[in-house]
């Protein structure tokens, strides 16, 4: 089983992936930053999802990729932290 990150970890990993290959320098982006309001669509959802499934080696179910889970960093590291515990 490969080591579990902690959530400050993975918030880390997920704000440099979304500023370096998701959005434009520009945009300032917090661990409660609204991702949709900043630009997110449906393009950037995919490429996070196969970012997150390689990255943290944990598949996402279907029934987790709803607006509430891709909101934010936040919610999003809530996600991975407790998918690689399982």
């Amino acid at each position: 089983m490969p080591d579990i990150l902690q959530i400050d970890q993975i918030k880390g990993q997920l704000v440099s992936f979304l500023k370096y290959e998701i959005f434009d320098s520009s945009i300032p982006l917090e661990t409660d930053t609204d991702l949709f309001e900043s630009g997110f669509d449906s393009f950037s959802l995919i490429k996070l999802i196969v970012f997150i499934e390689k990255k943290f080696r944990i598949p996402i179910p279907e029934e987790k990729i709803t607006e509430e889970t891709f909101r934010n960093i936040n919610s999003l590291s809530e996600l991975i932290y407790a998918f690689q515990k399982e």
